[in-house]
């Protein structure tokens, strides 16, 4: 094999690795999303469930009903930068070339 070849290879490579971690920090974002309207959603129809919720009835809601607090109810936190368990592919292994 030549070593021209070789190094656009290596190139492919190098840029397929970075296209993964791309990848997978997309799919973790959108994970953390996921799971975020998912405990709103939770909170939301437990408050229909209980009848009037934190807004009297009245349209708009009240302040308990922001999605901010509706976050800060349920113990969500802001989507951070750590891995998903289910979604962490972690570095590719790089060749020592």
């Amino acid at each position: 094999m030549s070593e021209e070849r070789i190094t656009n290879l290596e190139i492919k490579l190098s840029f397929t690795e970075d296209l993964i971690e791309k990848l997978n920090e997309t799919a973790y974002k959108q994970q953390q999303q996921i799971e975020f309207l998912y405990r709103e959603l939770k909170a939301i129809k437990e408050q229909a469930s209980s009848g009037s919720g934190s807004s009297g009835g009245k349209p708009g809601g009240g302040p308990g009903d922001r999605p901010d607090a509706l976050e800060r109810r349920n113990g969500a936190s802001e989507p951070g930068l750590r891995p998903h368990r289910a979604l962490a592919l972690g570095p590719a292994p790089h060749s020592g070339h």
